[in-house]
């Protein structure tokens, strides 16, 4: 059991880690998608902002008070930071967002401020974030680290810039920073339950694989060591074996076919029996018969004329056509057919010439596609075994619904405890008491011939006083 459950977990183990690798995939190649609207969507709300203007009142402040003025009335709580450069470039406000402390702003003092006397006016930026001038490019202190993400850094994700123009000659750069939607306060919670939930996925994969390996490998184990007792029961000659029905349609079809496998086992070895008792009785009859009439003519109890002799040739005769039968039968079974074509008629005409006695023929026009050697002992095995066991014998030879058909008719009656399949089968007979002659093996090889044609053959009654055998083979 624990090398189906080894198996069985791995299996379910690894394709649940590999679908939750594949969504996991997705949902970041997501988030990073999301992460660039988003960037772009505050960047594009803010300067819709600031593309207004602003009517200015109230005493004089510095250039930079006014831009952190500026700044706080346009706010928005999505960006984390503003960095405020001069026009030569130089830092000279850090605008930070406190989440701690309801969001508000803080910002560092500047050493020196020059005074102004004039609103500030805002220079319209011109489709994306701007790009800053080398000169006032931030220092790689401001900006994100060189091995992590361009546009990230631990004050936010760089969102773009944009210019103020504050008076008439003073120039400002605005570089803005914000939150992600793992760090913005209203989306963090929902990112970090996810990451959370994938984080509990994974040992719950585990403690599920555990748990339908476990019911698998039982199920496995259990059905595996049923047919492994049934094919041992097989091999050591029980050919009787039940096996419980599974709910699973392959394993079902597993117990159906050694069910099946068991009974062909069976009749074959009822078959086996048969051959022995028929190989006992048939063979030695005639070899025995010989024995008696040899020991008689050495003992002087039979004289050597004409009739003693006849006798024993037709013992000798008999004893070689059961040996030839059985000969015929074994060769059959590794036998090649060599297909050639011959005329319907041709081969009811021959087949009827073969015997003295009266054969009604019928035959239709066109040709038949065979080993013509092996259908004429079949068709000569079928017609010798009509005028065994009845009389008045037909011979129909056709082609009819895509299959060649041979026909043979003749009165009788088959007995009710045989059918018609048993009497193929070696050995058979519709006489059980063995009274009558033969060997039990013309109709086997009538089947073992339309078999190596790909056909059937069969035996039945068409009427309370006829019998009809046929050989059905495909047209080629």
């Amino acid at each position: 059991m624990k090398r189906y459950f080894w198996r069985n977990f791995i299996l379910i183990f690894s394709v649940a880690v590999i679908t939750l690798g594949v969504q996991l995939g997705i949902l970041i190649i997501q988030y990073r998608s999301s992460r660039g609207d988003w960037v772009d969507s505050v960047y594009s709300d803010f300067v819709g902002k600031v593309d207004s203007k602003l009517e200015y009142s109230g005493e004089a402040r510095s250039e930079v008070d006014l831009v952190y003025d500026y700044i706080e009335s346009l706010d928005d709580n999505r960006i984390s930071m503003y960095r405020v450069y001069d026009s030569e470039g130089n830092e000279v406000q850090t605008i930070r967002r406190n989440p701690e402390f309801n969001n508000s702003l803080s910002h560092e003092e500047p050493q020196s401020r020059p005074s102004l006397s004039t609103p500030p006016s805002i220079s319209e930026p011109s489709g994306g974030p701007p790009s800053l001038p080398d000169s006032a490019a931030p220092s790689m202190d401001h900006g994100a680290p060189a091995n992590e993400d361009p546009l990230s850094s631990v004050d936010g994700d760089f969102v773009g810039a944009f210019e103020l123009e504050v008076g008439e000659n003073e120039v400002y750069t605005v570089q803005l920073y914000s939150y992600n939607p793992a760090t913005y306060t209203y989306t963090k919670d929902l990112v970090n339950s996810f990451i959370r939930s994938v984080l509990i996925s994974v040992p719950v994969c585990l403690v599920i694989a555990v748990i339908l390996s476990l019911l698998v490998s039982r199920n496995n184990t259990a059905t595996v060591n049923e047919v492994r007792t049934a094919l041992n029961d097989l091999a050591s000659g029980k050919n009787t074996v039940k096996l419980k029905r599974a709910r699973k349609t392959e394993m079902e079809d597993i117990a159906i076919d050694i069910e099946n496998l068991g009974k062909t086992l069976e009749s074959n070895e009822r078959s086996r029996k048969a051959w022995l008792t028929s190989i006992s009785h048939d063979l030695n009859t005639p070899a025995t018969g010989i024995k008696i009439i040899a020991d008689a003519l050495s003992d002087g109890i039979f004289p050597p004329d004409t009739e003693t002799l006849n006798s024993l040739k037709h013992e000798s005769d008999n004893l070689n056509s059961r040996i030839s039968k059985v000969v015929d039968y074994s060769t059959l079974q590794e036998k090649k057919i060599t297909l050639s074509r011959i005329s319907f008629c041709d081969f009811a005409t021959r087949m009827a010439s073969l015997f003295s006695e009266s054969i009604a023929v019928e035959c239709a026009e066109g040709e038949m596609c065979a080993d013509i050697p092996l259908m004429e002992k079949a068709c000569r095995e079928l017609l010798s075994n009509a005028f065994s066991f009845g009389c008045d014998v037909a011979l129909s030879v056709g082609k009819d619904s895509g299959n060649y058909y041979i026909r043979v008719t003749n009165t009788g009656k088959l007995p009710e405890a045989v059918a018609g399949e048993v009497l193929f089968e070696p050995w058979s007979r519709a006489d059980s008491s063995r009274h009558e002659g033969g060997t039990g093996l013309g109709l086997p090889i009538v089947g073992t011939i339309a078999m190596l044609h790909g056909g059937t053959a069969n035996i039945a009654a068409v009427s309370d006083s006829k019998v009809c055998a046929s050989i059905l083979w495909p047209v080629k």
